[in-house]
């Protein structure tokens, strides 16, 4: 059954019954393995393209640099990387 369902798992629910030696009921306990649940929510994302998380909170206006002050702040850093002692 697994090479047919792998995205399934399974177990017995209850031992297989025999009907006059021809025909045997089984009984399945059967879910979704991991794998499958989590396919399902990505192909469910590309439909909607609806996240799963809520997106984070953005820094205040204040919280930025200029452009300038990052180039200032990446010179520091490599200057304090490579002093020539």
């Amino acid at each position: 059954m697994r090479s047919r369902f792998p995205w399934l798992e399974y177990e017995y629910a209850d031992d297989p019954e025999d009907h006059s030696g021809e025909v045997e009921t089984h009984v399945l306990s059967v879910n979704l393995s991991d794998m499958a649940t989590k396919f399902l929510e990505v192909e469910e994302f590309f439909k909607t393209s609806e996240p799963f998380q809520e997106e984070p909170d953005y820094p205040s206006a204040g919280e930025y640099f200029s452009e300038e002050e990052l180039d200032n702040e990446a010179m520091q850093r490599a200057i304090e990387r490579d002093r020539f002692d």
